[in-house]
């Protein structure tokens, strides 16, 4: 039986790898023409008015470290649309076309009936483009999807993603608060510093010595939480006919959590 697959919207066909401008898509074309893994099956492009947005490698990729008939439902051969954007501050995005690949941990935020926005990076895009490549590229693809398909891609001491994002504050607690925290009556005061160029902020609670006069102390609360533990992913529903089939799979299945991540060039 055939796979069925995506195609990317309002695209353009190029004819031969040097009609390319971007480039990072010339040297990522070729580099997987030598490599005996990845085929070009397509190439394309989108125009954002008389620009190019980005320019797109399809291939068909073979992986000998992905099991057969795996739980993770990869197959040996899958087909990807490499995108790569004019803007160079971006990662090269890579998008599972097969219409059956499945939702899996390390995915971006990709609508229902779209191709899967895989997440290869764990690090932020400024610090993998120090040293990407297009080799190291192509061979962290491969490592990907091998580690997917046996379901050793999250490790067991990795934190769970964010869900949606990562905020621009953060509260710095005293070296000894959980021995503070123990006396009820202890109060604190919350300092702000300068605001960053992002602006984000960094607070720093303060302990309020005992018999001290403060009209902005705070006290705080200690709560224990259930551990959050990594769960499968959800596509995030596009109308309210997918919201109910969703709501109506959690009742049965608790441990659904949505995806998050950018979005696609689809």
């Amino acid at each position: 039986m055939e796979s069925e697959f995506y195609a990317l919207a309002n695209v353009r066909e190029i004819k031969e790898p040097e009609e390319f401008t971007i480039p990072r898509a010339k040297a990522l074309v070729a580099a997987v023409a030598r490599q005996r893994d990845f085929s070009v099956v397509q190439l394309l492009a989108r125009d954002r008015g008389e620009k190019v947005e980005f320019e797109c490698i399809v291939v068909d990729v073979e992986c000998d470290g992905v099991p057969s008939k795996n739980q993770s439902g990869i197959d040996y051969r899958e087909r990807l649309a490499l995108c790569v954007f004019d803007d160079c501050k971006r990662l090269v995005e890579v998008h599972a076309l097969r219409k059956g690949f499945p939702i899996l941990v390390h995915q971006n935020q990709a609508p229902q009936g779209s191709p899967a926005n895989l997440c290869l990076y764990f690090e932020p895009p400024v610090s993998v483009l120090r040293t990407w490549t297009p080799q190291s590229f192509l061979r962290r693809i491969q490592w990907w999807l091998e580690k997917s398909a046996k379901g050793e891609l999250h490790a067991a001491d990795q934190p769970v993603e964010h869900l949606f994002f990562a905020s621009k504050y953060e509260l710095v607690l005293p070296w000894n608060f959980d021995e503070l925290k123990k006396d009820s009556k202890q109060h604190y005061s919350i300092r702000a510093e300068r605001e960053r160029p992002d602006g984000g902020v960094t607070l720093f609670m303060e302990i309020i010595p005992h018999g001290t006069r403060s009209d902005r102390g705070v006290a705080s609360i200690d709560l224990t939480l259930p551990a959050v533990k990594q769960s499968q992913l959800e596509r995030d529903p596009m109308t309210l006919g997918e919201l109910a089939d969703l709501l109506r799979a959690r009742r049965n299945r608790p441990n659904l959590r949505p995806s998050g991540g950018s979005a696609r060039p689809g």
